[in-house]
């Protein structure tokens, strides 16, 4: 039938093996995709996770930002006022508590 089965059964064998290189190769190169999307969305986890981080530091900075900003403001009242009275002038012990209160809560 065949001349020379020798040559056919070489030429399978190197046919074989391609196959199996390329099928190699193939499985190299979807573990790296799937190495790179692995990697990707962990770095997405990450930056999500500095950002609410971020947030909440800049919360807190804003918020002690505004807790000072209202201790120092005096709404309207002093502590002590410049009026005619008896004496010439008065202290207002309730704002002076209230600001206590306040600087002693920080």
């Amino acid at each position: 039938m065949h001349e020379n089965p020798e040559a056919y059964v070489s030429s399978a064998k190197q046919l074989m093996e391609l196959n199996q290189k390329r099928e190699k190769e193939a499985l190299r190169k979807e573990a790296a995709a799937n190495k790179t999307t692995q990697l990707a969305s962990e770095q997405v986890a990450l930056l999500k996770e500095s950002n609410e981080l971020a947030r909440k530091a800049l919360a807190e900075a804003n918020l002690r930002s505004e807790q000072e900003r209202a201790l120092h403001e005096s709404n309207g009242t002093d502590v002590v006022d410049i009026k005619p009275n008896f004496f010439g002038l008065g202290a207002n012990l309730n704002e002076a508590w209230r600001r206590f209160k306040k600087w002693h809560s920080k």
